[in-house]
């Protein structure tokens, strides 16, 4: 919710790549609609997630 990103300043982050191996590992996802995520390539989504400080993240690749 916007009450919550506001009292929490983190960015939660994935792992993204463009390097696409068959077959996939376990838990990895391949992102369909890759163009309008605003991403510049094909790409799978890898289960490796994170939180970052705002403050901290100098550019956005994408939005999911």
């Amino acid at each position: 919710t916007a009450a919550y990103n506001n009292a929490r300043r983190d960015v939660v982050a994935i792992a993204v790549t463009s390097q696409i191996r068959t077959p996939l590992s376990f838990g990895e996802v391949i992102v369909g609609d890759w163009s309008n995520a605003g991403l510049l390539k094909p790409s799978v989504i890898k289960p490796i997630l994170t939180t970052i400080e705002q403050g901290l993240v100098l550019n956005t690749l994408g939005r999911l």
